[in-house]
């Protein structure tokens, strides 16, 4: 089964929610209160680079700053989209951490290369749980932080949480 459009957002939104009930970090529970459900349209056959990319030099740098990548996803019905969600303490804690990371060794180094893979990165939503304790933690997992990748429909999966995978085929398409 290939997850449609319509479901690897839903995945993609649980993950953002449900992550913000509670993450355990190295000093105790942190709350996540603000979320980037981010939608690239890359460059045609792009994608695989800008993944290897991200994965390789931007997830700690950006994770070592709070600005906490929760998954990265391919959009199964279009080539030429990435999907990412990070996640924040709050506003003031997303914008130190956007201005250490764009401002910094890492991305000034890379960024050139990195933007020569994206047509159009503006598809961003800003997102908040709806209230203390909502989302979709208990449907989802249990536990600390996961980092997913969807790389190729459910059941591909990589990442601490293998049920999320079976998650998405209930959801609604």
């Amino acid at each position: 089964m290939v997850l449609s459009r319509r479901a690897l957002l839903g995945v993609a939104s649980a993950m953002a929610f449900g992550a913000g009930v509670v993450a355990q970090g190295e000093s105790g529970v942190k709350e996540y209160g603000v979320f980037e459900l981010r939608q690239y349209t890359l460059r045609a056959r792009q994608r695989d680079t800008l993944i290897a990319m991200f994965e390789q030099s931007f997830l700690e740098p950006q994770n070592a700053l709070g600005a906490h990548v929760i998954g990265t996803f391919r959009d199964l019905d279009d080539a030429d989209r990435f999907v990412w969600v990070r996640g924040f303490r709050d506003m003031d804690a997303r914008q130190e951490a956007l201005t250490a990371f764009y401002g910094g060794p890492v991305w000034q180094a890379k960024r050139t290369a990195a933007n020569a893979t994206i047509l159009d990165s503006d598809n961003v939503l800003l997102l908040r749980p709806a209230g203390p304790g909502q989302g979709f933690q208990d449907q989802l997992w249990g536990h600390d932080l996961p980092y997913q990748t969807c790389v190729s429909g459910p059941r591909a999966w990589r990442g601490r949480d293998r049920d999320l995978a079976e998650s998405a085929r209930r959801l609604p398409t």
